[in-house]
């Protein structure tokens, strides 16, 4: 985890982004407690930034 821990997925409304996704949405800015809108319906918070090495399984989104 570079950023946020993984105890904020006790919220339904957290979500933990990848390092390459949350610099492809954010840039340079902080993603932590940006918020984001999936399926153009459910807002959720970003609470986390996590690295992930080739031998990670893949994700996007937490």
């Amino acid at each position: 985890m570079l950023k946020g821990s993984y105890k904020s997925l006790n919220d339904p409304h957290s979500v933990i982004l990848s390092a390459s996704t949350a610099e492809a949405i954010f840039g340079d800015e902080d993603p932590i407690n940006q918020t984001l809108r999936l399926d153009n319906r459910l807002e959720v918070t970003v609470t986390g930034v996590a690295f992930l090495s080739i031998s990670s399984m893949f994700f996007l989104l937490l």
